[in-house]
């Protein structure tokens, strides 16, 4: 009964906050809200907390609306309540990295939550035109690095070390640019920790540190180019049994080019990472990632034909990177056809085959809508026609006929009729 009562006090204190911060947060308001709600914190924080930490959060959650107002200019102002609560975070959590047993360990998880709880509860950032200081957040990170540096590599827990790594990324998505000089300082450990582990994880988090990249972070652009390089280096060695880790690797390829085309074209790796997705389709990988890759890759070479054949302001001109991706993938979009009808006429009765089924026929689709309706007749016609045999004998020519027709009318294909008839093309 006492957590209902609690978890319900919990969820009135954040409605009352999210209308009222600011009477909350005066100085003539009879209650202390912030001292309050810190009490509430500490109370709960120890041996045997009485609410659960569900309700904590959101305690957290409220004061972090309390603490952050005015919110269109509250770095000077959330600052000093912000860093006394989070004080007591990492005093905690100093006391527990010492400590090996599975509870200390558990509780570490829990209070890392809570600065992550606290880092997304606060209002977007600041325009980096306005009159502002340095972001609560970002300001508590940089004053106890060294702590977070050490609960990373002293706890040696494979949990702990994924927990500060999210813990960092919602940070780097909340923060943006102004956090650079700390990513700077992050994204070495985490790629240590990737190498050693191979753990997706590891690979998000870099992947949020783009968030922080612009024109003006030279050093921070330079180590994610060798980042992306490095990680090209090591996809050679990934066990496409392991689909965790090759969803990673594809999912980090396809933020990079679609977030930060600048950076991943220096790269000069998009060439490998294409070969290689169609070598792993070819071994018969059906990892949902490894479709949105091709996906991707059809968005990012269509950036270049658009500007090419428009006369209008585009909204986000293509990159070198996009002109590179066009230039590569055209040549090949025939035998990349060719492979995926070979493909899916391999899978087997598995579990996944509608899902697989689903995602090739997505593939098509996004073919379709970003290459011209001439280039698509003439490819389908190509691998499809060339072979009466192909993709399995027997197949109507007029079924063969509809995939082509099909394919040449963007407005008109769907998902689910490019799937009808790669049934009847390859499994039937």
């Amino acid at each position: 009964m006492r957590v209902a009562e609690d978890h319900i006090g919990a969820v009135a204190l954040v409605k009352m906050s999210s209308r009222c911060a600011n009477l909350m947060a005066s100085s003539s308001s009879e209650l202390h809200w912030l001292q309050a709600m810190k009490a509430v914190y500490c109370a709960n924080l120890h041996v045997a907390p009485k609410m659960t930490d569900k309700s904590l959060g959101l305690v957290l959650e409220a004061y972090a609306a309390v603490a952050a107002v005015p919110p269109d200019n509250y770095y000077d102002t959330a600052t000093p309540a912000v860093v006394d609560l989070c004080g007591v975070m990492f005093d905690e959590m100093e006391t527990l990295v010492p400590q090996s047993h599975d509870h200390a360990r558990k509780s570490l998880m829990l209070v890392l939550g809570h600065l992550q709880t606290l880092v997304a509860s606060l209002p977007p950032p600041l325009p980096p035109h306005s009159s502002r200081g340095t972001h609560p957040m970002l300001h508590v990170f940089q004053l106890n690095w060294s702590t977070l540096h050490l609960i990373f590599t002293h706890t040696q827990s494979l949990p702990i070390q994924s927990k500060v790594s999210v813990v960092f990324s919602t940070l780097f998505r909340h923060v943006g640019v102004d956090a650079a000089s700390l990513a700077l300082s992050v994204i070495p450990m985490f790629m240590d920790a990737y190498d050693a582990t191979g753990c997706r994880g590891f690979l998000d988090a870099v992947a949020s540190t783009l968030h922080c990249a612009s024109n003006e972070t030279a050093d921070l652009n330079r180590l994610l180019v060798l980042t992306f390089s490095h990680v090209a280096s090591r996809a050679s060695q990934l066990s496409l049994a392991d689909d965790d880790l090759v969803a990673g690797v594809f999912d980090f390829v396809i933020i990079g080019g679609t977030s930060a085309p600048w950076l991943f074209g220096r790269a000069a790796c998009f060439e490998f990472f294409f070969a290689f997705a169609t070598e792993a389709l070819s071994l018969g990988c059906a990892n949902p990632s490894l479709f949105r890759f091709f996906q991707a890759s059809w968005q990012w070479a269509h950036l270049a034909a658009a500007s090419s054949s428009s006369n209008k302001a585009i909204i986000h001109p293509p990159t070198s990177f996009h002109h590179d991706v066009w230039s590569y993938v055209v040549p090949r979009m025939p035998a990349f056809f060719q492979r995926l009808f070979a493909a899916t006429t391999r899978l087997g009765p598995t579990a996944v085959l509608d899902d697989t089924m689903d995602a090739v026929a997505e593939t098509f689709l996004h073919a379709g809508r970003a290459f011209e309706p001439v280039q698509l007749e003439l490819w389908t016609t190509q691998v499809l026609t060339s072979d009466a045999a192909f993709p399995k004998p027997g197949v109507a020519i007029t079924v063969k006929n509809e995939f082509v027709e099909l394919m040449r009318q963007p407005h008109v294909a769907t998902a689910r009729k490019l799937r009808r008839l790669l049934k009847q093309l390859c499994r039937n």
